[in-house]
């Protein structure tokens, strides 16, 4: 099975461009998009094609961009990793293998279990079908991403993954996930805070981040809300982060400025690139 990877590059450090050159151990190519200001140095191997535009074109569009890449070069299957990711042979093998000997035609997404931080327990039976994963560590259909059309552009960070799945599951299509098949995932820097015998998450992410995660999440429940996205229950729903802000966690008048301003630009219809200058 041919697979090739793809990998959204946001001023690297060093020890991440090395694990580029790593993963192609596993991989017959590499997409590199590198979103940073500035260009890097990935090596001269014609395993891996680098695109850089010098500027940060968002998670959505970076990925579209490769996933073309891939389907002008005859892949049909692509992983798709974060610049931080790390895989090993075994796992993937793991993965191909499933999707080599196995009716895959509905499947859009092959996933393995993301261990993280959040709170949420691994399924018992082997294979679980949800509604949407993180697109670090899948493994795409590039048949079926052009028939669902790719990801939406204007959300460019945040929600990506979850708009592409349930336009996906509209059409018909389903996630394979290998609850067996696990890999570390690092997301925010998630710290879990209790009172009294109540468990509060924190994804600690910085003010752009809760900017775009107001926003864009509000855009998903109004999108998809007959479709069984609940986004009220999440810790980043407008009164549940403001109130994680003040209790827990650092630059509390900067975030909370940037959750109100994503909540009024979605009032307003606002979409793309963070509009503000801080």
């Amino acid at each position: 099975m041919k697979l090739a990877g793809i990998v959204v590059l946001y001023n690297p450090s060093d020890i991440q461009i090395e694990n580029i050159k790593d993963s192609l151990l596993f991989l017959d190519k590499i997409y590199v998009i590198d979103n940073s200001s500035q260009k890097h140095n990935v090596g001269n191997d014609n395993r891996i094609v680098y695109y850089s535009q010098s500027e940060n074109m968002g998670i959505a569009k970076a990925l579209n961009i490769g996933c073309q890449l891939a389907l002008d070069d005859g892949f049909k299957w692509l992983l798709t990793m974060d610049q931080d990711s790390l895989f090993n042979k075994e796992t993937i093998d793991k993965l191909c293998d499933y999707i080599e000997n196995n009716d895959i035609s509905k499947t859009y997404i092959v996933s393995p279990w993301l261990n993280t931080k959040l709170l949420e327990e691994k399924p018992l039976e082997e294979i679980s079908h949800p509604s949407d994963v993180m697109t670090s560590g899948s493994i795409m259909n590039l048949d079926l991403y052009k028939l669902v059309g790719g990801f939406k552009e204007w959300l460019f960070i945040d929600g990506v993954d979850i708009a592409y799945c349930y336009d996906a599951n509209r059409m018909g299509y389903h996630i394979d996930r290998l609850n067996n098949v696990c890999i570390e995932h690092s997301l925010g820097d998630i710290k879990i805070h209790k009172i009294l015998w109540k468990k509060f998450l924190c994804t600690n992410h910085n003010y752009i981040r809760k900017y775009y995660m107001q926003r864009n999440y509000c855009y998903l429940r109004e999108e998809y809300k007959n479709d069984g996205y609940n986004f009220d229950n999440m810790p980043i729903a407008f009164k549940g982060i403001i109130f994680r802000i003040i209790l827990f966690e650092n630059d509390k008048f900067r975030k909370i400025r940037s959750v109100i301003r994503g909540r009024r630009d979605y009032l307003k219809g606002i979409k793309g690139k963070y509009p503000y200058k801080n």
